[in-house]
């Protein structure tokens, strides 16, 4: 889940219970996996190198690794260099991430005692309600301080 405010904006101590206020941007619904391209990611636009021991699993990796083109050097007994021209898909491509133009996911929900807040029943709502609700609960809290 990206950018999220999270407020507790009202405690209840006699009942032990919490009024917990969400705007989130998940992941599944407001991201969507973009290129390396599209992401402008250094690796693509200026190529790079990648530093492994001889005989390791990275290398192993890189040298049945069909899509990428590289050439390599021993750079030392102990490490082999490869180099990847610009033009081609990164090692961490799948982390290029573009935010959608969607609104946040706004939900209240009620926290009773120990009970994580992960484990938090929510209730989607629209905008409006979900401010309306939210400043009441915030002015009704910070009167009784």
């Amino acid at each position: 889940m990206r950018s999220m405010f999270w407020h507790i904006a009202e405690e209840n101590r006699l009942t032990n219970q919490a009024t917990n206020f969400k705007a989130s941007w998940p992941r599944l619904t407001h991201w969507a996996r973009v290129s390396c391209k599209e992401a402008h990611c250094d690796h693509y636009e200026k190529g790079w190198v990648t530093r492994v021991e001889p005989g390791s699993p990275q290398e192993q990796y890189i040298r049945a690794d069909k899509e990428r083109h590289h050439t390599w050097k021993m750079e030392s007994s102990e490490i082999v260099a490869f180099f990847f021209p610009a033009g081609q898909r990164c090692f961490k491509s799948a982390t290029h991430l573009r935010k959608l133009e969607r609104g946040p996911w706004l939900t209240r929900g009620l926290q009773s005692g120990t009970m994580p807040a992960a484990q938090l029943e929510r209730i989607a709502m629209d905008s409006d309600r979900w401010m309306d609700e939210y400043n009441e609960a915030s002015e009704s809290y910070n009167n009784r301080r």
